[in-house]
């Protein structure tokens, strides 16, 4: 339309002469569309090279006059005006020349007969976007037009009717109020088209947006910028998990760094090539990775980071391997099982910990020290066990991403021990003293057993039985003797490695408690005496 408007207004400079003389009104008329053409070239030309617009949110705004490409077609043209006051931006586009009738109703044959609009948009975000448009009509015969999307007109962007008469209004619906709208399925840039249905409809603004309840009030939301010229790509790299590592559960951070000149739109995450989540448009960038719904094995991660002019770059690939399922146990038994000691033994198909609970019941209530080596031949030795008893067992173990697998219940027999042979020993308190007047005495033991390890002894004050937890074999230790004055006998008991124990009262020492101090008194002189000096 730019070089239209140059030749119409070279032709009428120079037949204006003429027309102030033999026509004045139309004259005036002419000097009117004259000013129109050159705001036109001043304000308006540059969009011819300028960048596209710009999306943000899901909306983006466009003045009439600022399109990219004005086509004419059939002796009609998009014109710019400022005749009717109220429009926004540098004036609206009018369909001239008015002869009060509409061309092609239907958008398919419009879309080549008509004088057509060009947008030219930058988008980020897909789906579906209402389009509203502001425009003025003098009469019915003037408020109709048409849409489309890269150059395709359809049954939801053809017959925009206004909603009134002789004033700016907003409508985004057809003559049957059905809502006009266009499918954005891909990022980048997409071209909104205009066409004319019915000359003298006069185009404001067009606004584009995916919310279903935005209704534009007035002169409408500011114009998008422009891209500005972007022409450089964001930056990403992942930054969790780590290549190379195993991982599982049901919470796995995925995180990625990006970075871009302008700025970075988004971030999706991509789990071998599939879209892994939602993109995360707020930085940091990252996702929470529920693993137990992937296949174990090895798997790959990227992260593509866009920007606003729809530069997109793909970080590179990181292989990780998903193990979500637990060791799994075989061949657990029981070996060199003696009196007090047990060898539990298993294997499992991959590198995982070691660990058993065991017990003389099903609820075990011991355990071994955790062996955190990943082996797959496992081997655990129990001792302290106590002979001729059953005790329960069962096999613990992890792999590498701490995904544990216990073993069913298993049961041993200790053996019957080959020494049914108590220890024998001796106590002594206090170094053999025979009194004392201190409850706290100090016990020297000594015992030996045919097997060659005494293991553990116990006291009492009443030679019945322990009164006392057991504690491991000493040769010295602490009691205190039973309270009251008197004789006092302290009684051990030794038990072997087969936990055979002495009797009760087998092996003592008595020593006396006295801890009241002796009294004194005067047999002679008795009181109230008369001592006589002796005689010289």
């Amino acid at each position: 339309m730019t070089a239209q408007c140059a030749d119409w207004l070279i032709w009428r400079i120079f037949s204006a002469s003429e027309a102030v003389l033999v026509r004045p009104r139309q004259f005036l008329l002419d000097m009117i569309c004259a000013v129109s053409c050159a705001l036109w070239l001043l304000l308006s030309a540059p969009s011819a090279w300028a960048t596209p617009y710009q999306e943000s949110g899901g909306q983006v705004v466009m003045e009439a006059e600022n399109a990219d490409a004005n086509v004419s077609r059939n002796s009609k043209t998009w014109t710019l005006n400022t005749t009717i006051a109220g429009s926004s931006g540098a004036g609206y586009l009018i369909a001239l020349p008015n002869n009060g009738s509409g061309t092609n109703a239907v958008a398919s044959a419009a879309a080549t007969s008509n004088p057509e609009l060009q947008f030219q948009v930058t988008f980020t975000t897909t789906g579906t976007y209402y389009i509203w448009v502001r425009g003025y009509a003098a009469s019915t015969s003037d408020d109709n037009l048409h849409a489309g999307l890269d150059g395709v007109p359809s049954s939801t962007t053809d017959k925009f009717k206004l909603t009134a008469i002789g004033t700016w209004n907003w409508t985004r619906t057809d003559n049957v109020s059905a809502n006009r709208s266009v499918v954005v399925s891909s990022a980048g840039i997409h071209t909104i088209y205009v066409w004319m249905y019915e000359d003298g409809f006069s185009l404001d603004k067009i606004v584009l947006t995916t919310s279903s309840a935005f209704t534009p009030s007035g002169t409408g939301p500011a114009e998008s910028p422009r891209g500005g010229g972007d022409v450089t790509a964001p930056t990403v790299s992942l930054s969790a998990p780590a290549a190379g590592a195993t991982i599982s559960g049901a919470s796995v951070t995925v995180s990625a760094t990006a970075s871009d000149d302008v700025g970075v739109v988004g971030v999706q995450f991509k789990l071998d090539g599939a879209n892994l989540g939602a993109e995360d448009t707020t930085s940091p960038y990252s996702i929470s990775w529920n693993t137990t719904t992937t296949t174990d094995g090895a798997h790959t991660l990227t992260a593509v980071a866009r920007d606003a002019a729809a530069h997109a770059t793909t970080s590179t690939p990181v292989s990780v391997t998903v193990d979500n399922t637990a060791p799994v146990i075989s061949a657990l038994t029981s070996s060199n099982v003696t009196a007090t000691t047990a060898t539990i033994t298993w294997t499992t198909n991959e590198a995982a910990t070691s660990q058993v609970d065991y017990g003389t019941t099903t609820s075990y209530g011991q355990s071994t020290p955790l062996n955190a080596t990943l082996v797959t031949p496992h081997s655990v030795a129990l001792s302290g066990l106590s002979a001729s008893t059953l005790y329960h067992y069962r096999a613990r173990s992890k792999d590498a991403v701490g995904t544990e697998r216990v073993s069913a219940d298993a049961t041993l027999t200790t053996a019957v021990p080959s020494d049914a042979t108590p220890p024998t020993g001796s106590i002594v308190i206090n170094g053999q003293a025979a009194a004392t007047n201190n409850p706290a005495v100090t016990l020297t033991l000594a015992a030996t057993d045919a097997s060659g390890a005494v293991t553990q002894m116990c006291f009492s004050n009443t030679g019945t039985a322990c009164t006392a937890t057991p504690i491991p074999y000493a040769p010295s230790a602490t009691w205190t003797l039973s309270s009251g004055d008197g004789p006092k006998t302290v009684y051990v008991q030794f038990a072997d490695q087969y936990i055979n124990w002495s009797a009760p009262a087998a092996i003592s020492d008595t020593i006396t408690l006295d801890t009241t101090p002796p009294t004194i008194s005067f047999i002679s002189p008795q009181n109230g005496d008369t001592l006589n000096a002796p005689s010289p």
